[in-house]
């Protein structure tokens, strides 16, 4: 607001008699009461939003909805005044809106009522209605020692209630002062003003008490209940939580939009090739060195160059080869990502556009905008990321264990199977719990984000009934429930990475005694790769479990988007 001439008086929470507002120094407006003409409600119930955070008092609810004319549209309801509205009070016509919004403004206990055009959205009847039962009679018990500012067109039915009458005209004050002093005013606007009020006046009285009074009961536990409905007003439901292990459809879904079976047997193919090769070139030089054949080639010639330089041109050679199928894996994955990123998004949003009315009556926007914005970025960025350091994990753990278990004894594969189970064991575990806590997060995530664009929307509402700290306080809550669910996702981290741990421990240390059973047939190269791989062995194991856990996190996302493409559609055009 910018003040460009004179001042503005307004009553303050420090009780001082005509404070001058300065837009430099903050002033705390506990006493006034805000209308706009475009309503602002909340997401709850009818009740809820006239309520506002004042505690409930019987006799003053039942007469503001006597004054507001609300009684015939709640008895209307199944669930009376406990009928959720849904956001922006989508359930709700204009003119209920407004008169829910006035009703809220009539309830509070603030002194100053600054209402904006809230006849605009009502008929004539109604308009009537409101105007006699709030702006009409200033001594009843709900209006008694209020000062109500009202802007509006409808000049005929309100200025003869008014106290004082400012008329703007072209941007400017073109009359301000009493109804007397506007009436003996010589200029014709005026006079044709009052007589069309005048008119008004005879032609349409109204019996005050036509609108039937809407009653509540109290209950003994101090709640309140509707006299003509139930408690199955609900509209907002709760987002539904699957249970359970992914479903496969979900992969079938996703690996259906990346290519299809073609390209997740290439992608396999290439990752399987590049492990393999990785792994061989380290064995290859480990069993060159200390070996009696070092001066040899592979057909045992002589070689000119020196043994040396033999085996490092093998080496490099595995590691082109092992290179080039990983690059060649990733640009398949990468290029998969991309596809399916964009015919999922596509489906997605195709599903949203065509979804019928009710979905949106039943969805508050936050969950939508968390399906386009967090599961999709999941999707786009991280899903086949993951997938990929997941599966590379696996086969290298598999390779890794063949490698020593045929370079050591039978023995040891039978170990590794062993410790491979209880890893099995414990990913089981830890994936079946934080699969619940993601899907848990991911619920406890919109709520956020629908209390934020109702903040946003509402602001200068919240801002003028001076409700920031109520809304703060909610806010609070909510984060305080999804930082509740990202914290049961982190903590069994360190469960499970103490017990990988051990098990891994029991790897290295049964390598290390079957490398010493056998160190007189065993050469210093190939003891060495045998313990190099053997340690390297809980990394591999720990990254495994984390990234499959990841995976199943990811899949998530794919499941939560797979079940917003099959939400209810419209038929189709004919």
């Amino acid at each position: 607001m910018e003040l460009r001439q004179g001042s503005v008086l307004v009553p303050t929470s420090l009780a001082i008699d005509n404070e001058l507002f300065s837009l430099s120094n903050r002033t705390v407006l506990d006493s006034v009461a805000y209308v706009s003409q475009e309503p602002w409600l909340r997401n709850a119930t009818i009740r809820e939003n006239i309520l506002f955070g004042e505690p409930f008092e019987q006799q003053r609810y039942e007469a503001v909805l006597h004054m507001c004319a609300l009684g015939p549209d709640l008895t209307a309801l199944t669930a009376g005044d406990f009928t959720e509205i849904g956001e922006r009070g989508i359930t709700l016509s204009g003119g209920q809106r407004q008169r829910v919004a006035l009703a809220r403004a009539l309830y509070s206990r603030r002194k100053v009522l600054l209402i904006d055009d809230c006849l605009s959205a009502v008929d004539a009847h109604t308009g009537k209605h409101i105007v006699g039962n709030c702006f009409a009679q200033t001594d009843s018990e709900v209006m008694k020692d209020r000062t109500c500012v009202l802007v509006t067109h409808h000049l005929a039915l309100c200025m003869p209630h008014a106290d004082f009458v400012v008329l703007m005209e072209n941007g400017g004050v073109a009359f301000q002062g009493t109804p007397d002093e506007m009436r003996a005013s010589p200029d014709s606007t005026m006079v044709n003003l009052f007589e069309a009020a005048d008119d008004s006046d005879s032609d349409n009285h109204m019996d005050n008490d036509s609108v039937r009074p809407y009653t509540v009961t109290a209950r003994p536990d101090n709640m309140v209940a509707i006299s003509n409905g139930s408690a199955g007003g609900r509209l907002v439901k709760d987002e539904k939580r699957v249970r359970g292990s992914i479903k496969l459809d979900v992969y079938k879904m996703y690996v259906g939009a990346c290519g299809g079976p073609w390209f997740a047997g290439i992608c396999l193919v290439c990752i399987i090739a590049t492990q393999f090769l990785s792994m061989f070139k380290d064995y290859y030089l480990a069993g060159k060195l200390g070996g009696d054949n070092s001066s040899r080639g592979p057909s045992g010639a002589s070689l000119s160059l020196s043994s040396e330089l033999w085996w490092l041109v093998v080496y490099l050679g595995f590691g082109l080869f092992s290179a080039a199928f990983s690059l060649s894996a990733l640009l398949l994955a990468y290029t998969g990502s991309l596809k399916s990123s964009l015919a999922l998004h596509c489906r997605l949003l195709r599903a949203i556009v065509y979804a019928t009315p009710r979905f949106f009556d039943t969805t508050p926007i936050g969950r939508i905008t968390s399906v386009f914005s967090r599961d999709t970025h999941v999707m786009d960025e991280d899903l086949m990321e993951i997938s990929f350091h997941c599966l590379q994990s696996l086969l290298g753990l598999l390779i890794t264990l063949a490698a020593v278990s045929i370079n050591t004894t039978v023995m040891f594969a039978g170990i590794g199977l062993i410790v491979f189970a209880a890893y099995v064991r414990l990913t089981w575990l830890f994936t079946q719990a934080q699969r619940e806590c993601k899907r848990l997060e991911q619920t406890t995530y919109a709520p956020v984000f629908s209390l934020f664009s109702e903040i946003i929307s509402g602001s200068s509402l919240l801002r003028a009934y001076n409700s920031e700290s109520m809304y703060m306080q909610e806010m609070r809550h909510r984060f305080s429930v999804y930082l509740a669910a990202d914290i049961a996702i982190r903590s069994p981290r360190q469960w499970l990475g103490t017990r990988m741990s051990l098990a891994s421990s029991a790897v290295t240390f049964s390598a290390a005694i079957f490398v010493l059973t056998r160190i007189s047939t065993i050469s210093s190269g190939l003891a060495g790769f045998i313990l190099i791989y053997a340690t390297s062995f809980n990394k591999i194991s720990t990254t495994l479990v984390r990234k499959y856990n990841d995976f199943e996190l990811s899949f998530a996302c794919v499941e939560r988007i797979h079940h917003y493409m099959q939400v209810e559609q419209e038929a189709p055009a004919k």
